[in-house]
């Protein structure tokens, strides 16, 4: 979880994961995966399945240890594989865009492939439109910081330069 803002990628799926864990500890995962995605994302959930299966294998076939500050450079996160993210994410949106609930629950989960696109696609001349853009849509989803170090002012100067990781003179918080 995050102890500074409102969510993360995945928040209500480990919430719940956690708490059925918690009351019995031989919980099916796979079978409470299922359950929740069905419930939480309506018809999109067959394409946030998906996606959680496709990061989930780039992560184990890559032999890359996870943790807790990864890079969004990190080794196996490719532009491929983003792609393939944007595509999944691009059919989840399509299936809920009747429902504003089950869209904007979609939308939250999307805004992690947004925030790595910065560091995988060179910058144009659309990329300040789409840093604000992104700034906002975290914003709505009730989302006050990128990290524990950092705001959205350094969520502004880090996408916008798209390079990871920071400079020296970027690693500095900068006040909200």
């Amino acid at each position: 979880g995050n102890g500074q803002s409102a969510s993360g990628e995945m928040a209500e799926l480990r919430a719940y994961l956690l708490a059925k864990l918690l009351w019995n500890p031989d919980f099916d995962v796979e079978t409470g995966t299922k359950e929740f995605l069905e419930a939480w994302f309506g018809p999109a959930a067959p394409f946030i399945a998906e996606y959680l299966d496709l990061t989930r294998e780039a992560l184990i076939s890559s032999g890359y240890h996870l943790s807790l500050y990864d890079s969004p450079k990190a080794a196996f996160i490719t532009k491929e594989l983003l792609d393939k993210c944007d595509e999944l994410f691009d059919r989840a949106e399509k299936a809920v865009a009747h429902d504003p609930v089950l869209a904007s629950r979609v939308a939250k989960e999307r805004l992690s492939v947004r925030f790595t696109r910065f560091f995988h696609d060179a910058p144009d001349a659309n990329r300040n439109d789409e840093v604000e853009a992104f700034i906002a849509d975290a914003k709505s989803h009730g989302i006050r910081r990128l990290s524990e170090k950092w705001g959205f002012e350094n969520v502004r100067q880090l996408t916008r330069k798209g390079i990871w990781p920071p400079a020296e003179e970027d690693q500095t918080p900068i006040r909200d």
